[in-house]
């Protein structure tokens, strides 16, 4: 339903990847587009599709997207090689907007090297310790594992704030 709204709203051809996993430059790279975008017969762009809550769109609309949804852009549009991509939004199941995202080099490189130094402990068949590298390990309790870069993720919190604050103008 999406994407076929962002086809119609943007005129652009959407499809399904040419494959459910597309896998980077390393094997561990890998990434699961929603859609792409399709020109000439080549896929050129991604297409990340969110299904939000109607309460979201106030936010959304003053202040962009969530940091994280931007991040997981990045990263999918990284794997694949592609220069750009876009995110685009339901909200409540009626209100409709898309934004293009332009592919960042450096942003790409620092989740890279993240995946990269988790990964030396998969392949070691090795658990991970509680700190990693000033990252600290977290256990949410609830099955998830959160990792924690305090320099990083006090930017991202400061950047998600500035986002929200801008939001309640």
């Amino acid at each position: 339903l999406i994407g076929r709204e962002f086809a119609l709203r943007s005129g652009e051809t959407v499809a399904h990847p040419d494959q459910a996993i597309i896998i980077g430059s390393k094997p561990h790279y890998r990434a699961s587009l929603d859609r792409v975008i399709v020109e000439d017969g080549q896929q050129v762009a991604a297409l990340e599709l969110k299904n939000l809550h109607e309460g979201r769109l106030k936010e959304y609309m003053t202040c962009g997207p969530s940091t994280q949804y931007l991040l997981q852009l990045q990263y999918q549009m990284a794997c694949a090689g592609m220069e750009y991509g876009y995110l685009a939004c339901l909200f409540g199941g009626q209100k409709f907007a898309a934004w293009r995202v332009v592919a960042s080099p450096s942003v790409a490189a620092e989740i890279f090297r993240r995946v990269d130094s988790f990964w030396e402990y998969v392949e070691s068949k090795t658990e991970p310790p509680e700190i990693i590298g000033g990252r600290e390990l977290e256990n949410t309790g609830d099955g998830t594992l959160v990792l924690t870069d305090p320099a990083w993720e006090e930017r991202l919190s400061e950047l998600e704030e500035l986002r929200l604050k801008k939001a309640k103008i």
